[in-house]
């Protein structure tokens, strides 16, 4: 996001040659003190932007100033643009114009990658994620009913704290009221939610905050060694690390992973018919064959 911001400021820059910090911070969203650490950076970058007190003050840069690409090598170039891309579908960011700004600064055409972190068919996402990110920026709690991956429909006040994009899904990081501790909810499971008038002090909640492999759970991984058929091939590598994936003579896969032999694993691995089959660890073998017959029996009442 600062490298967002230092280009929009610049462009502001450029085209008003003067604007206060005050009007800059309410802009972006950030404090007055944000704004000239901003400023300090562009100077120490050769930006020629400067300062000046009393009436008719602010923040200025050089009239006869002209942002020059060559002060960023082509990787660099490319890395700014690929950031804005990845953002660019996310309208809350505003990313559109600085987008094509750079892109014609750097001379590099900007649709050679799309970016859409939407489902099909699903414009819920669009309207939880807005409603969230409105929350954390003004502190306030929210209530949700959230499916949990048990099955179970939950109803909690969160206090939401940042948006994390992971394995190919949108999470909130939040502390939970009802369990007094932090959770990980995936947005696409949030059922309801209503911003509520209630404030937290974000700062707070955000020192405590655990690391990312602690939000994730604390559930006790098993080694798996599983064998697919060549036909489902292709679904192993939306799933796993290329590494874990090996390649047999009769043209079969091997998956050697270590995951947690929950309600997930199943379903994963009953989504492969008999594509799939376990070679350890042989409790998964026994269960899941279980849980097929089940379905077997189910369907033929």
């Amino acid at each position: 996001m600062r490298v967002h911001r230092l280009f929009e400021i610049m462009y502001i820059l450029l085209n008003k040659n003067h604007v206060s910090a005050k009007d800059l911070a309410k802009r972006f969203e950030v404090s007055v003190r944000t704004i000239y650490r901003d400023i300090d950076i562009l100077s120490y970058a050769g930006i020629p932007v400067y300062t000046a007190q009393g009436y008719g003050g602010g923040i200025f840069i050089d009239e006869d100033y002209v942002l020059n690409k060559s002060m960023l090598s082509k990787e660099e170039q490319e890395q700014i643009l690929i950031s804005l891309q990845y953002l660019a579908p996310l309208d809350e960011f505003h990313t559109e114009n600085i987008l094509t700004r750079l892109s014609a600064v750097f001379d590099k055409k900007r649709d050679w990658v799309h970016v859409d972190y939407s489902r099909w068919n699903n414009k819920t996402d669009s309207v939880i994620f807005e409603s969230l990110k409105k929350s954390i920026l003004c502190h306030n709690a929210v209530f949700i009913h959230y499916m949990s991956s048990y099955g179970e429909l939950t109803k909690r006040t969160i206090y939401p704290l940042r948006l994390v994009f992971k394995s190919k899904a949108w999470y909130v990081q939040s502390y939970c009221k009802a369990k007094k501790s932090y959770r990980l909810f995936r947005l696409s499971r949030i059922i309801f939610l209503e911003k509520r008038s209630e404030l937290f002090e974000a700062d707070a909640y955000m020192q405590d905050i655990p690391d990312q492999h602690e939000l994730d759970g604390t559930k006790i991984s098993t080694h798996l060694k599983l064998r697919f058929s060549q036909n489902v091939a292709y679904r192993l590598y939306d799933e796993f690390p290329a590494e874990a994936i090996s390649w047999n003579p009769d043209h079969s896969c091997t998956v050697i992973v270590d995951l947690p032999c929950d309600f997930w694993l199943y379903g994963f691995l009953l989504s492969f018919g008999a594509e799939v089959e376990i070679l350890k660890p042989e409790c998964l073998k026994k269960d899941l064959a279980d849980k097929a017959y089940a379905i077997y029996l189910h369907h033929n009442k």
